[in-house]
């Protein structure tokens, strides 16, 4: 039986969490590989997990025979084309500089 199956658990019952504990761990201990390469503030780890999660939905998994989630999901490869480094420089225009002024 292929796809989403239901596993029934009793409520507040940590040991049967198993699975989901074990992928969060990874995705903290990836983030904190990334805060490591990067140099950023700790304060940014929300920021770090949801780029995280995005490079995890567009990497292929071995449930998935080697296949992306999106591939899975719409026959084709994502286009990875706009995907930024985690920790590049982003400059925001400042609307009310002087004439002087820097700009960014």
């Amino acid at each position: 039986m292929l796809g989403t199956q239901c596993e029934l658990t009793v409520h507040d019952s940590p040991p049967q969490n198993g699975v989901s504990r074990r992928g969060m761990r990874t995705c903290a201990e990836q983030a904190q590989a990334m805060f490591i390469s990067s140099g950023l503030p700790h304060y940014l780890w929300e920021e770090a997990m949801k780029h995280l999660s995005g490079l995890q939905n567009r990497l292929g998994t071995c449930a998935l025979a080697g296949k992306t989630p999106y591939e899975a999901r719409h026959g084709k490869k994502p286009n990875l084309a706009g995907v930024q480094e985690f920790g590049t420089a982003a400059y925001v225009k400042d609307l009310s500089a002087g004439k002087l002024d820097s700009r960014a």
